[in-house]
């Protein structure tokens, strides 16, 4: 695949040009009350900007009012800015005869005005669109005045302007190493100046250059720095070039999966602002990467949508890239009268265009055709004139970074061949070549592939500028590659010696790694056995976990359940919403002291509950006159067990708080539990207040104690001198 000039656009709009925050029904309301021309003009220019990206039919029709405006108000500077409005126009549909007619206008308005910006502004734009248009020649002049120019004013940001577009020059003519250091010069200024746009927009064009004469170690870092900024800066143009650039870049070295995926993102970058020139031409890439991973039906679908889209914008150096593609393509699938006709067309547009460097990459696919054609004589016409060209058009460093990458994408083996194409790729090769056949075909001593140039990534030696020292080059090569055939020879005579003395273990070797299979069958029969087995027994106990949580918050939502029934139905003892919540905070309170131990066990420690349940309750009543409450508890006992103790402990505390200690200044609260004997427990309830009042002692408070008594199996006593003191004994589980 070529490595594609594509020279991004440039478009410097004057001050005139800003770009207008209002939308266009707002700015013809505006223009609706415009009293002079000058007015006129300017909102002309803000609804050129506003609707550029979306109706190009518009924008040109507003830069043709720009350019009345400006003559009817005598403004030169608006006619200028809508002339170049008009080129913008142009140069999204790549019309570059008319984009040169409004540059050339453009041009008189600026020398009426007669201002070194002007007049540098318009040369620039010259020199840039006819480089873009393939007039690489016409373009030089324009440039040297521009130069002449920044120099005059002494601005660096002229210089670094000029010193940019001198770089796009040589490089359109394949000078890349001279390219290089104008870009390098631009470069150095803008990062002077902290110029980012500037910067990134130096950086493309630089790293192709790079990649043409092999030099890839600063590529990735120039172009990731660049994609980057144009990506946060929404400049979508910038961004798609990069991206299609570093996807030629991983073709180059052949990853074609990342080469297709900045394809595909520079395709989008370009959809993002309807540049439909671009879209083709990076589809036809996409297209030639399907071609080269040999998935045809993907290449022909991308090729048929690339095609239509040059076709309808009728882009015609596109067309030859795509007519190119499809000579590739129909000689691939071996329909050799449809690759001809493309290959012809492409030739002719080519030529017609003046398009050299389109036409030369046309050649070497070309000369693939017509040797399966069995056409060797045509081949070799091809092939040879592929060659002069090469030669002619590309420098020295291009050339040997091209060879290098022949001779290792093919590897080649054969000397001879080596040496034929060394001469062939230098100057007067194609002339000393010819006598060396003495009238054989290229077919008779070389294979067509080998001529073929390719794409893999090597480091070129550095520019030469000698006849002679690029003949000493090409011999380096030659001898590189001879040393690199006695290296492969002994690497061969190794690793046959290694497979013989292989051989001889081989018997032995299945025998042990018979045996060994069996062990490890067996071993993994077994661990699979044992491994079912754990299996079940975690899901048993999975599932009787399960029944044991959905057991227990069953019983306890019934608890629940009756203590809100029952303090509904009560009537003559009305219970108040906190005692209600004080005995479920209980339950609560039980269940996180269950869960925080082991599962399995789902005993309660006595200790850390009867002690965290009391101090709740303290705390509600912490207004109350002092109260010391102590707790002394010890054992475990079932969560059955724990919950209805927990309930009567919270009656008993909560009725102390409540009326013990009424009208006195201070009391203690002492609750026990403790076991007296292996499986009998203890509870003492006692207080030093004033002695329970016996109107309490048929409360609702009261019942639920007693019930709670019974149903844990034990029996209750209350004593109220000096105090009240409740005491019972029960078993340590249900």
């Amino acid at each position: 695949m070529r490595l594609r000039k594509t020279f991004f656009l440039f478009f410097h709009i004057l001050s005139g040009l800003s770009v207008s925050a209002q939308n266009e029904e707002a700015l013809l309301k505006t223009l609706a009350n415009a009293r002079h021309d000058s007015d006129r003009a300017n909102i002309y220019i803000d609804l050129h900007n506003t609707v550029f990206k979306t109706d190009l039919a518009k924008a040109e029709n507003y830069a043709e009012k720009i350019v009345e405006y400006g003559r009817l108000s005598g403004l030169l500077n608006k006619q200028m800015t809508g002339y170049r409005g008009l080129a913008r126009c142009k140069r999204k549909t790549r019309n570059y005869p008319m984009i040169l007619h409004y540059d050339s206008l453009a041009m008189e308005v600026a020398k009426k005005i007669n201002t070194p910006p002007a007049i540098f502004t318009m040369e620039m734009d010259l020199a840039t669109d006819l480089m873009d248009g393939k007039m690489v020649n016409f373009a030089k002049q324009h440039l040297l005045n521009a130069e002449k120019i920044a120099q005059q004013l002494g601005d660096l940001s002229y210089q670094a302007k000029v010193q940019n577009r001198l770089g796009w020059f040589y490089a359109a003519q394949y000078q890349h190493t001279q390219a290089i250091s104008y870009f390098e010069k631009a470069l150095a200024i803008y990062e002077k100046q902290g110029d980012q746009k500037m910067i990134a927009e130096t950086k493309r064009p630089y790293a192709e250059s790079l990649v043409a004469i092999g030099k890839t170690a600063k590529v990735p870092e120039l172009l990731f720095g660049a994609i980057e900024y144009f990506r946060k800066a929404n400049a979508f143009s910038g961004l798609g070039y990069c991206l299609a650039l570093t996807g030629q870049s991983y073709y180059r070295n052949g990853d074609m999966g990342k080469a297709l995926e900045h394809f595909f993102d520079a395709k989008k970058a370009f959809a993002t602002y309807n540049n439909q020139p671009d879209i083709g031409m990076v589809m036809t890439d996409i297209a030639g990467t399907y071609l080269s991973i040999n998935e045809l039906d993907k290449a022909l679908s991308q090729g048929d949508e690339a095609e239509k889209i040059l076709n309808d914008v009728q882009y015609e150096p596109g067309l030859v890239s795509i007519y190119t593609f499809w000579g590739r393509y129909y000689t691939e699938t071996n329909e050799l009268s449809k690759a001809e006709m493309y290959f012809n067309k492409a030739s002719d547009l080519a030529t017609k265009n003046e398009l050299p460097d389109m036409l030369t990459d046309n050649l070497r696919y070309f000369a693939i055709l017509k040797r399966k054609q069995k056409n060797n004589k045509g081949a070799d016409s091809l092939e040879m004139n592929y060659a002069e060209r090469i030669v002619k058009e590309r420098e020295q460093a291009t050339i040997i970074n091209d060879l290098k990458q022949t001779i290792n994408r093919n590897n080649i083996k054969d000397t001879n061949t080596i040496k034929l194409l060394s001469i062939m790729y230098s100057p007067g090769g194609v002339h000393q070549l010819k006598k060396q056949l003495n009238g054989r075909s290229l077919s008779d001593i070389i294979h067509l592939d080998t001529l073929l140039l390719s794409n893999a990534e090597f480091n070129s030696t550095e520019n030469v500028s000698s006849a002679k020292e690029f003949n000493r080059q090409l011999l380096d090569v030659e001898t590189q590659y001879k040393t690199r055939l006695i290296k492969d020879s002994l690497t061969i005579e190794k690793q046959n010696t290694l497979i013989a003395k292989q051989e001889t273990r081989k018997r032995s070797i299945i025998v042990w790694l018979i045996a060994g299979l069996c062990l490890v069958l067996a071993a993994g029969l077994w661990l699979q056995f044992k491994s079912r087995q754990k299996a079940v027994q975690a899901k048993k106990q999975i599932q009787l976990l399960q029944n044991e949580i959905h057991h227990r918050v069953k019983n306890n939502l019934g608890v629940i359940s009756r203590l809100v029934d029952v303090a509904g139905k009560t009537v003559t003892d009305a219970i108040p919403l906190s005692t209600l919540k004080s005995r479920i905070k209980s339950i609560e309170l039980l269940h996180k002291h269950l869960y925080s131990q082991t599962v399995q066990a789902g005993n309660i420690s006595l200790s850390d509950y009867i002690t965290e349940l009391c101090n709740a309750i303290g705390n509600t009543f912490e207004d109350e006159p002092p109260v010391q409450l102590t707790v002394k508890a010890t054992g475990e006992v079932s969560q059955p067990v724990a919950e209805k103790l927990g309930l009567i402990i919270n009656e008993l505390v909560t009725n102390a708080y409540k009326y013990a200690f009424t009208g006195k200044k201070n009391g203690n609260i002492l609750v026990q539990v403790n076991p007296v004997s292996s499986t009998e427990i203890n509870l003492q309830v006692r207080d030093d207040g004033k002695g329970m009042d016996a109107a309490k002692s048929n409360g609702y408070g009261m019942k639920l104690i007693k019930g709670l008594t019974h149903e844990l199996g034990g029996a209750g006593t209350f004593t109220t001198t000096g105090g009240t003191i409740f005491q019972m004994s029960f078993p340590m589980n249900e």
